[in-house]
């Protein structure tokens, strides 16, 4: 599972989180009355005020992204004094966005995640995180050989 071998690759002092909440936002005319639906995921396991809280963030990282359509990133508008966090990423026609892990955290998993269901190969999600500094996610690699490996997929 993507978000075991997330969990497993963070810092001894970050781990003990549990789960968080995935969006998944098309770009596409899929949608109802104009407005495309955002698909809204509990993954991991979390308390009701947890699951509230990341579900918040998640959606809101999704709207600020497809609201920017000039950033890839999330992370290009991140501001913490508005509790606008990194953790969305744009991959082709859909948004992708994780909260419940460090910032870090939740764009490496959607970078795993983008990759086990073929949107990006290893090579283009590894640029994306060197683009990102994402040192997380070259770690993860590092611990898995290819992403056909159990602890992955």
């Amino acid at each position: 599972m993507c978000l075991s071998a997330v969990l497993n690759a963070l810092p001894t002092g970050e781990q003990g989180r549990t789960g968080g909440v995935l969006t998944i936002l098309p770009l596409t005319p899929h949608s109802l009355h104009g407005v495309p639906q955002a698909t809204i995921d509990v993954v991991g396991v979390l308390d009701a005020e947890s699951v509230a809280k990341y579900a918040g963030n998640s959606l809101e990282k999704a709207l600020r992204l497809r609201d920017n359509p000039q950033h890839m990133f999330s992370r290009e508008s991140r501001d913490e004094a508005k509790g606008f966090w990194a953790g969305a990423i744009r991959i082709g026609d859909y948004i992708f966005s994780f909260s419940g892990l460090p910032e870090e955290a939740d764009e490496c998993l959607i970078l795993v995640l983008a990759v086990v269901l073929g949107l990006l190969n290893p090579i283009q999600a590894a640029g994306l995180a060197t683009h990102l500094e994402n040192t997380l996610y070259g770690k993860l690699m590092e611990q898995s050989q290819d992403l056909q490996e159990p602890a992955l997929s």
